[in-house]
């Protein structure tokens, strides 16, 4: 009986990780002809700074930035979903259509820029989000998930381009 119990948890507990986990967008990926690493590193930081995105991590010798904006302004970088029509708190009820008030909305940007034989490929995987607050309960706050627009992708692409 014990080893039946035991063998249920283990699959409920399988099935509840493998339903929480979502693919992830793939990275956007591109060959930017003739230019050399160094350059594009140099046009794609310049770009992120022009953005405001300021750089958190970079290793230019694996070729690896990370850059984040909690707050930023061009709300035409990505696409979020309505925070009023989120389920907040699964638990009550009370709060299936709840009204928020917005916080902020935030980029993390990973950027692999390397080497190749025709020129430098850089590869972008932005994560965008949305956060709001509970109108009834202002200490709840609750993050989305939002879709990219391709935006800030392309501004990035072309300015290594220009390189």
């Amino acid at each position: 009986m014990r080893s039946m119990v035991a063998g249920l948890a283990l699959t409920v507990m399988s099935c509840v990780s493998a339903a929480g986990v979502k693919a992830d967008e793939p990275s956007i990926e591109r060959v930017i002809m003739g230019a050399t690493k160094d350059d594009v590193w140099q046009a794609v930081v310049s770009s992120l700074e022009a953005n405001d995105i300021p750089v958190v991590a970079s290793d230019f010798d694996r070729g690896k930035i990370r850059a984040r904006q909690h707050d930023y302004l061009d709300g035409r970088w990505a696409a979020c979903p309505d925070l009023d029509a989120t389920n907040f708190d699964p638990l009550s009820p009370a709060n299936l259509r709840s009204r928020t008030w917005p916080l902020y909305r935030g980029v993390d940007l990973r950027l692999e820029i390397t080497g190749t034989e025709t020129g430098t490929q850089l590869a972008l995987d932005p994560r965008y989000y949305d956060v709001g607050r509970d109108f009834g309960r202002r200490e709840f706050a609750v993050q989305v998930r939002c879709r990219s627009t391709g935006v800030l992708e392309q501004a990035l692409f072309n300015a290594a381009g220009e390189s």
